[in-house]
């Protein structure tokens, strides 16, 4: 704030307009680089055993869920998230020492198709999933 204290004080109003044109412009381009290496590196990768994710630009983080520990499957967006027709999948992992995975900036049609990939049916669906199986063994009330 000084420093554009003393240019204003010295300076007129046209070398003023310049710098703060350039300066716009300079902030603008580092935010469209930052934002460009940001998309692209995200990573992730559905294996047959696994949910993957990589992330980051400066500090890489690259975390691993057992399918079988999936538990929740959460699709959310933001309004230029829908305006591109993208949004952030959650897989939500059971368990303490499993990491919950974000998977930002998915196609819709990807996310609906993860979504139904790592979740059973009857969750895809709206209701819980249920905890007795539908057929039990017959039990003698004798006992």
């Amino acid at each position: 704030m000084v420093v554009f204290g003393v240019i204003a004080f010295v300076a007129d109003e046209a070398v003023l307009g310049a710098i703060s044109m350039t300066a716009a412009v300079v902030a603008a381009a580092v935010w469209w680089v930052w934002s460009t290496l940001r998309f692209r590196a995200v990573s992730w990768e559905l294996t047959e055993g696994t949910v993957e994710s990589r992330l980051g630009v400066v500090r890489r983080v690259e975390s691993v869920l057992p399918r079988g520990r999936v538990q929740n499957v959460t699709k959310s967006s933001g309004p230029v998230e829908r305006a591109l027709g993208m949004a952030t999948i959650h897989v939500h992992s059971a368990g303490a020492n499993t990491p919950d995975i974000v998977i930002p900036h998915v196609y819709e049609a990807d996310a609906e198709h993860l979504r139904s990939v790592l979740l059973p049916r009857e969750q895809t669906e709206g209701s819980a999933p249920s905890a007795v199986p539908e057929s039990q063994p017959d039990v003698d009330a004798d006992v």
